[in-house]
Parts: structure tokens; sequence; C-alpha cells
């Protein structure tokens, strides 16, 4: 990764085969989200189906509301990475969870904001197939950022 520009950093989440990591991205001069993904440890079924619609996805989708996605690449030892916009403040659980309840004007944003990008997805002819707030990101300024487009159809 140093050589591509990447300096790793904190382990912000793990999954079934791989995790998610914080990174200082020389090229582009801020912190990104790196997702890791382990293809030699991964089932079968989530390389050939869902590993791909998840690219596909991400490689396709440009909205203020969906999480963006810088590059993509693979290394010779059968590790993917996608590098990510950082959502500094987390997914919709943990900050509910660290703030407590929003007010009803932030909750009508962040619904706004989260009911455009569901509509731009379906305008692109693409569902989600996986809304949760686990999957509804927030940056530094509390602005939504939809993830995780491994179910999307």
């Amino acid at each position: 990764l140093a050589k591509k520009g990447y300096s790793l950093g904190k382990t912000l989440g793990e999954g079934s085969f791989g995790k998610v990591k914080c990174a200082y991205s020389v090229q582009l001069k801020h912190n990104v989200a790196i997702k890791i993904i382990n293809k030699t440890k991964a089932a079968q079924d989530f390389l050939e189906k869902f590993l791909p619609r998840e690219i596909q996805a991400l490689t396709r989708l440009q909205h203020p509301s969906i999480i963006k996605t810088f590059e993509i690449f693979e290394t010779s030892a059968g590790k993917l990475y996608i590098v990510m916009e950082l959502a500094e403040k987390g997914d919709l659980v943990d900050y509910i969870m660290s703030t407590g309840a929003m007010s009803e004007d932030s909750a009508r944003s962040k619904f706004q904001q989260l009911a455009s990008a569901i509509k731009y997805c379906h305008d692109m002819d693409l569902a989600h197939r996986d809304l949760k707030c686990e999957n509804i990101l927030l940056d530094a300024h509390l602005n939504v950022k939809l993830a995780d487009f491994g179910f999307s159809k």
C-alpha cells in the first residue's frame, strides 16, 4: 500500500471476509477508508455474486449522499483494496448511541439525503437491498453517505 501512496491507520470495522481501515492518501492529501478483502479467505458465493455487484455499483454511482470510491486495485497476493471516502462520524447507529436522539430537523435532513440517494440509485436501475442504519454513514458535517452495495441488483 505504501507504493500506492497510502499509510494505514486504525481499523474502522471488520466483516466476514475483510476489514475497513483508515488510511492517509498522499495523492489526495487527506484520510480515506480502505476496504481490504482477502479473496483467498472469501466464500465462492461472495466472490462470484456479491463482490462484483458492489464493485459495479461503486464505480457507477456518483451522488453527494453515496460514499465516493476513489480507486479499486488488487494485489498478486489475492487482496482487493477499495479506497473510499472516509465517513468521519461513523454509521448512524454509532452516532445515535453516542449522542442520543437527534432533533426532528436533523432527522428530516438525514432522511431527505437518504431518499435522494435511494431515488438516484433507482433512476440508475439499481436497488440497494440492504438499507439499515449500519449502512448509513455520516461525514464530518453529518451528511449522509449511503454505503455497502454488496446486495445491490
